[in-house]
């Protein structure tokens, strides 16, 4: 075994006590059945029944869906477009970004060899202060010859090169080309560090079943496309076999290049069509809704009291607190309450009451395993 071999061991088996000193995980595995919710009903909107009655919505926002618009291979010069597009539509995306060889060399430890390209880990840095998730890529030729221990080296050096400067704890990735290497030993590598990961498998990723190490990719989604446009019905379609049904999945978008205006406008127009339908979509960056899905499907909804005017909870989950804090959206039912303010220690959430079928509901935002929270009736 190489000398690094055996660091990468050595570290990994300090990292994974640091991840799993809560008792939490880093991946929710899929139960002995495959699945992650055993049929259909259970992916359906619940709408509690008494005052006091909590339900933990299937994804932020009570929305139908969730939605990430992934970048890949750095394109730098396509960068002021999707700064654009972020500022116009009010959403973060999701960069996930090549560091060897382009931008950085992680074997000689120096300036890659395209960075008038493929830009620096400092372009990204600036991305991230923006609010957008940095991921790690990959170059196909750079990596996907490599062995276990080769590939583990490459991205635990290209990580490391990334936080050092970014700022951004790197928790995601993209399999170059999609590849998960013989008996899948990519993906058991990135396991072992990431929360989740990228595929290009064609569709939108299955909430009951999807593998959320190597989730589907929706490609360069164009909503003027028939094939789009039959992917997103699928969204809306609880009739098909549970294990083939794509009913309220995760479409992930994948765009490489725009390089000319007519992509760029296709890539609007698309924009465009998906902002008109935003009640409908939870639109996230892909580390955001990845972290969801894990804390939903492992949480558990705790209800200590309920008066009139206050309702207090707890949220728990599986997974280890230092990476998993994201908020997960419950729904209560109220009586008689018109506005609704929440507290979970000293942070203030966010609050909101909606109404279905004549009836109150408050939906509050609770991060698992911070504490209880008490929700009041203002």
């Amino acid at each position: 075994m190489s000398t690094f071999s055996i660091f990468c061991s050595v570290l990994i088996s300090l990292l994974g006590a640091e991840l799993y000193a809560d008792g939490g995980l880093l991946n929710l595995p899929l139960s002995d059945s495959g699945l992650r919710y055993e049929n259909i009903e259970a992916l359906k909107p619940v709408w509690p029944a008494a005052h006091g009655e909590g339900s933990i919505c299937l994804w932020g926002d009570d929305k139908h869906s969730a939605l990430s618009i992934t970048i890949d291979d750095n394109n730098a010069p396509d960068i002021p477009f999707w700064q654009e597009m972020s500022e116009e539509f009010e959403w973060k995306f999701t960069w996930f970004v090549i560091v060897h060889p382009m931008m950085w060399d992680i074997y000689e430890n120096k300036t890659g060899n395209n960075t008038s390209y493929f830009g620096t880990a400092e372009t990204y840095k600036a991305l991230y202060e923006q609010g957008h998730e940095i991921g790690l890529h990959g170059s196909c030729k750079a990596t996907n010859s490599l062995d276990e221990e080769g590939y583990r080296e490459h991205v635990v050096k290209s990580t490391a090169h990334l936080e050092s400067i970014v700022g951004n704890k790197i928790l995601t990735y993209a399999y170059p080309c999609g590849a998960t290497g013989p008996e899948g030993v990519y993906e058991k590598v990135i396991a072992e560090t990431m929360i989740g990961a990228r595929g290009t498998a064609g569709g939108p990723t299955p909430i009951q079943n999807g593998d959320i190490l190597n989730t589907k990719s929706m490609g360069a989604a164009n909503m003027a496309n028939a094939q789009s446009i039959k992917r997103f019905q699928m969204l809306e379609d609880p009739t098909r076999p549970f294990k083939y049904n794509y009913y309220r999945g995760w479409p992930v978008f994948l765009y490489h290049g725009l390089g000319t205006q007519a992509k760029k406008d296709a890539v609007r127009e698309t924009l465009k069509e998906i902002k008109s339908r935003e009640d409908q979509f939870w639109i996230q960056p892909f580390g955001v809704v990845a972290a969801y899905i894990q804390e939903r499907a492992s949480a558990q909804l705790s209800i200590s009291s309920v008066e009139p005017g206050r309702i207090i909870f707890e949220i728990t989950d599986r997974m280890t607190d230092e990476f998993f804090t994201v908020p997960l959206t419950i729904k209560f039912k109220v009586e008689g309450w018109k506005n609704a303010a929440a507290k979970q220690g000293e942070v203030l959430l966010n609050t909101r009451v909606i109404q279905h079928d004549g009836q109150s509901f408050v939906l509050v935002d609770a991060v698992p395993d911070a504490g209880p929270v008490i929700l009041i009736q203002r």
